[in-house]
């Protein structure tokens, strides 16, 4: 159960996450939870570190924003504690995450997750921080942002787990970003394949890795909320046959850039005239277009991205069937 740093961003959150875990283990499992440093709490720690070096050594870097996770882990633990289940709290490289010595963007060679086992036939809960490991010569390394997510999918691939949930702020994987528009569909399961188009598109409810490794590793993904039971998002070897030409609407703010993904693989042409049509009844300006084998991506101004997206959704997939799912 991987819980990101909104899950985490008060002492209430954390005391949420804890019961969620201690209640899934009194149904009958064994329960491992990963843990991302509290909200906005990595980006103040590299803030920190350039107040001091404009650009800080890489090795240093990796030390001081693992802090992160790691004071999530401690403080998760003593909630499960507190509510009388035995808990023990890991690092990446107490957690068995062996990675090379590539700071900043560590790639996992192996994981030994010995430890975790014997304390789980124990009966506890061990939380493991998320995002990190340790290298060949015992410094701590970094998966580069989002790797808590990564993490969650490693642990499962090496203890079998049936599930791997990610826990959010949202109460699965939506067509466009919920925060931007509040009643934006849920697919109720998603393909490996349209989760990594999405991920790469800009939508952030995974990190890209994430969905690679879990792909690659057989990994079955659950993406739900931390603050309530809704059954979310499933996402593995089941293929959406989602009526209509589009997916997802996914967007870039810092760039303008504005991804439609296309429902088949090949329906990117078709798209484009839909697209184009849609913003300029609204008179919003396009600078770039380019239509792809399964996409289009356009690009506005950045101050109209809000807007532009809530149009496409509206025009082009707000008004389509709910998914049909095929096996």
């Amino acid at each position: 159960m991987k819980f990101g740093g909104s899950s985490l961003a008060s002492m209430s959150g954390v005391r949420a996450a804890a019961r969620r875990m201690v209640a899934t283990q009194r149904r009958g499992h064994q329960v491992v939870g990963v843990v991302s440093a509290m909200a906005s709490t990595t980006d103040n720690l590299i803030q920190l570190a350039r107040d001091i070096l404009a650009k800080p050594p890489a090795r240093e870097l990796d030390l001081i924003t693992s802090t992160g996770e790691v004071f999530s882990a401690a403080l998760t633990a003593m909630a499960v504690r507190a509510l009388g289940t035995p808990a023990l709290a890991l690092t990446g490289g107490q957690a068995g995450i062996h990675t090379d010595d590539t700071f900043g963007a560590a790639r996992v060679l192996n994981v030994c997750p010995g430890r975790i086992t014997k304390f789980l036939d124990k009966g506890g809960i061990v939380v493991v921080t998320g995002f990190q490991g340790v290298g060949s010569w015992g410094d701590v390394t970094t998966l580069g942002r989002g790797g808590s997510d990564a993490t969650a999918v490693l642990l499962a691939a090496a203890l079998g787990t049936e599930t791997c949930e990610i826990l959010t702020d949202v109460d699965g994987v939506h067509a466009v970003d919920p925060r931007l528009v509040p009643n934006a569909r849920k697919l109720s399961q998603v393909s490996y394949l349209d989760m990594l188009r999405m991920a790469e598109a800009g939508a952030k409810v995974l990190q890209l890795c994430a969905v690679q490794l879990a792909r690659d590793l057989g990994v079955p993904l659950h993406v739900r909320s931390s603050f309530t039971n809704v059954e979310g998002t499933r996402i593995g070897t089941v293929k959406d046959k989602t009526d209509g030409l589009v997916l997802s609407v996914a967007y870039i703010r810092e760039s303008g850039k504005i991804t439609v993904l296309a429902a088949e693989p090949d329906g990117g042409p078709a798209l484009t005239t839909a697209v184009l049509d849609a913003l300029d009844s609204h008179g919003i300006p396009i600078l770039l277009s380019r239509a792809e084998t399964d996409r289009v991506v356009i690009f506005v101004d950045r101050t109209k991205i809000d807007s532009s997206v809530r149009i496409l959704y509206t025009r082009l997939i707000a008004h389509v069937e709910q998914p049909l799912v095929k096996n």
